[in-house]
């Protein structure tokens, strides 16, 4: 299991499990601000505006997320009298299955709902855009039964496919910095998991 910010910085892609770690994932809220700083800059009061919450609860987890080392100030701006704050995301973070296992079950639950909620968006967002549809894009659903070897062979391609994606977004800004290019708005997401097993049919339905 993964979760990632976006951003990656001096290949610095796995980090250990440890109590600062933890505190960053511990609320809800923390891992949207970590998605959302991971996207773009922004100030407490835009998240705010987002979220629906107030600035000052906004800013409280701006702050703690800042303390530990997963955000950072970017820039400020004069704006109603008082300065705004800008942040981002400082790091990329992905956890490996032992590190994962050693996480709260209720952090893990948190981690995986918001990932999946922020799959949501991203489709609804596209679809009401239009983009959706707008290029030959790749989706898929694949139900299948594997043995405990075929799981780890599966989570480890899933892996690599990700550290592929990773490495070709590195090489895209590069490009995209020297072309002086806008560049195409992507989402990618990658999921695998273990599902309920479903009752064999009932012989007495056949016929």
């Amino acid at each position: 299991m993964s979760g990632s910010s976006k951003k990656a910085q001096d290949g610095d892609f796995r980090l250990r499990v440890d109590q600062d770690l933890v505190s960053a994932l511990s609320h809800p809220l923390r891992v949207h601000i970590l998605d959302a700083l991971s996207e773009a800059s922004a100030s407490p009061s835009d998240l705010a505006r987002e979220v629906g919450l107030s600035v000052n609860y906004v800013a409280y987890h701006v702050k703690e997320l800042e303390k530990l080392g997963y955000i950072e100030l970017v820039k400020t701006e004069p704006r109603r009298g008082t300065v705004e704050h800008y942040y981002r995301a400082k790091r990329l973070f992905l956890l490996d299955d032992s590190e994962w296992e050693r996480l709260p079950e209720a952090i893990k639950r948190s981690v995986s709902a918001d990932i999946f909620s922020s799959v949501i968006d991203d489709v609804k967002e596209a679809l009401e855009a239009e983009t959706f549809d707008a290029r030959n894009g790749h989706q898929s659903r694949t139900r299948l039964r594997v043995d405990e070897e075929g799981w780890r062979q599966l989570t480890a391609t899933l892996e690599k496919t990700l550290n592929h994606i990773l490495a070709l977004q590195a090489e895209c800004a590069e490009r995209l910095e020297a072309s002086g290019e806008d560049g195409i708005p992507v989402a990618v997401s990658i999921t695998g998991f273990e599902t309920p097993s479903r009752p064999a049919p009932d012989a007495s339905d056949a016929g």
